[in-house]
Parts: C-alpha cells; structure tokens; sequence
C-alpha cells in the first residue's frame, strides 16, 4: 500500500518548514554572541587658546549645585517665617472667661467679665479699659470679650457647657 501523493507533500513541506526555522535560529543566536566592534574616536588635539576657554568655564561652573538634593525646598527668610508663625500661633493668654455681667446703673449698660485665672488662682470681675495678666480688655461684648496686648488680639468666649448630669434613683 502506498502513501497518497498530497500526504507526502505536506510531509515534506513539514520538514522543510522546521529545518529553515532551525537554521534561522541558529544563525540568530550565533549573530547575537558575536562581539561589538569597538567604536573609534579620533583624539582632539586643542590649541592653547581653545584649553584656555575651557578652563575659564569649569573654573566658573558651581560643581556644588550637583551635589544638592534634588527635591528640598528652601527655607524661608527668618523675617518672613517669624510673621507666618506670629499670623498662625494663637495667642498666649492663660485666663478664662467665667462669666460676663451686666449692670443697669443710671439707664446705662456697664458690662463686667468674670476672668479666672489660673496662674494666680483667682477670680477677678473686671470692666473694659482694665487689665488682667498683662491683657488689657478692649470690649465686652454678649458672650465674648476681646484682649489686647501690644499688636496682638485675643478673644475669649463663653463656652456652652451643659450642667453635670445627676445620676440617683428615680422616685415612682
């Protein structure tokens, strides 16, 4: 029995598919290990002026600004950063307002502030023009009273607080 012809055509095609593959492989591999050829560079011969130029430009290049890092931001000015705290830090005022007043003398209103202070342990009903650790009171107003001291302004409000809770029995 004999091989009909188209089978052994395909055969061979087969074969001579994968020896061209194999051949192209390996001349792939065998041109990838080769050695680069060293690239030739003609040496520069420089006149006497033209080393004189250069040596002016890598005495005036700043070889240090290299060794920077590349991401640290600069510091401010020390004029421009003691403005931006004085501007953020509140100020520094250790008295508490209590409680504020209102006395109806004469058909006028006199508003006083009860002021604690802790430094001294004491409580001190004060009016507005008066003093209280080094802050002169410059308004009292419902619910605030605003300090001055030298340029600086300070404001100190009541708080809301809600009165303890009273925990006991319930009476039926």
């Amino acid at each position: 029995m004999t091989t009909p012809r188209p089978i052994l055509f395909a055969r061979r095609r087969i074969r001579v598919t994968a020896f061209v593959i194999i051949v192209g492989f390996l001349v792939t591999a065998w041109w990838a290990l080769q050695p680069i050829p060293a690239a030739e560079i003609p040496a520069v011969r420089l006149s006497t002026s033209q080393k004189a130029q250069i040596d002016v430009i890598a005495e005036s290049l700043d070889v240090a600004a290299f060794d920077a890092p590349i991401w640290r931001t600069a510091k401010k000015p020390d004029s421009i950063a003691q403005a931006a705290a004085d501007r953020q830090a509140p100020p520094e005022i250790s008295l508490r307002l209590i409680a504020i007043t209102t006395d109806l003398e004469g058909g006028g209103s006199i508003r006083r502030a009860a002021l604690y202070d802790p430094a001294k342990n004491t409580l001190d009903i004060l009016g507005e023009g008066e003093s209280a650790g080094g802050w002169n009171i410059t308004s009292i107003e419902p619910g605030e009273v605003i300090f001055n001291r030298g340029s600086r302004t300070a404001t100190l409000r009541l708080r809301d607080e809600k009165p303890p809770l009273r925990l006991g029995r319930l009476s039926q």
